[in-house]
């Protein structure tokens, strides 16, 4: 799989975890806040996860962890593969390595 189409994925994982969790307005609102305040943008989240964990935590406090395993649980459904590390940084990375190794 190219690394487009990872990418494609993870945000259509994102965007529905937002959506479920936190509804459609608040998710065009924190992708706006996560843009304009820590300049980080959709298409840059799969190369600088760590960052994106950091910047939601920022918002959601530790709340952010339901948010960030329900992404990787939905990226896992998505790609039908299941991780064997543990932590969203450490799963953005496998699906990275494993996918663009095929």
């Amino acid at each position: 799989m190219k690394e487009r189409e990872l990418n494609r994925r993870l945000q259509a994982s994102i965007e529905k975890v937002f959506s479920v969790y936190l509804g459609e307005a608040t998710s065009s609102i924190v992708y706006s806040h996560l843009e304009n305040c820590f300049h980080l943008k959709k298409k840059d989240i799969l190369h600088d996860p760590s960052r994106f964990a950091v910047c939601l935590e920022e918002i959601f406090g530790p709340a952010v962890k339901v948010i960030l395993n329900g992404i990787t649980k939905e990226l896992a459904e998505n790609l039908n593969i299941q991780f064997k590390s543990n932590g969203f940084e450490e799963r953005m990375k496998e699906a990275l390595t494993m996918l663009t190794e095929e």
